[in-house]
């Protein structure tokens, strides 16, 4: 199978080489047509957090931390909420905002207000016997303008047994201490949009 993919690669390149090569080296215009959809992801970037952004108990994890060794290719610079009360906060002008995060057995919850709304979410699952990467959607197909974001370590203790799925207690079991601690781990802004300085 792959050297009949090989083939037909190498026949695709050889059957359209003499039109690479007639076009010549200098660049040419190229009209762009309408995107498919209004609401594409165009306008969609990473955004660093800052220091101002963080309120409360925050530890930039320094480079030799095992998580940030670990997501350090995605994830260059990695922070951790360490008391309830930690807050994140941060106004963009868009319709979209996500945050890249880390779930993992000492996950805690979170509580999510944008323009006055607000909503809880775990950061730990039912796999989380380990850590991974994950992204937190705070706002999707937001109503174009200026919207404020506010997120924020609560105390609430979780049941975090009860989380797990069924097959991922005995690790609990086995483990308690891993599970023990209450935090969050987040990285950058993912927005549909411009962050507001």
């Amino acid at each position: 199978m792959r050297s009949l993919r090989f083939i037909l690669y190498t026949e695709a390149i050889a059957r359209s080489w003499p039109k690479f090569t007639a076009a010549g080296d200098a660049p040419q215009p190229h009209a762009l047509i309408a995107p498919l959809r209004e609401d594409n992801w165009e306008r969609a970037k990473m955004v660093a957090i800052k220091p101002e952004m963080l309120t409360g108990n925050w530890t930039k994890l320094p480079g030799d931390h095992a998580l940030a060794k670990r997501f350090r290719r995605n994830m260059p610079e990695l922070y951790q909420a360490d008391a309830p009360g930690a807050t994140l906060a941060f106004t963009f002008e868009g319709t979209h905002a996500a945050l890249f995060d880390v779930l993992g057995p000492d996950g805690g919850q979170v509580r999510v207000q944008i323009d006055g709304d607000e909503v809880s979410r775990n950061r730990i699952d039912g796999y989380c016997t380990y850590h991974r990467m994950a992204t937190l959607t705070i706002g999707s197909k937001l109503a174009p303008g200026r919207h404020s974001i506010k997120i924020q370590l609560t105390p609430q203790q979780l049941d975090k047994r009860e989380i797990l799925f069924e097959r991922n207690r005995t690790d609990f079991d086995s483990k308690p201490d891993k599970y023990k601690d209450h935090t969050w781990y987040t990285s950058s802004l993912m927005l549909i949009g411009d962050l507001e300085e």
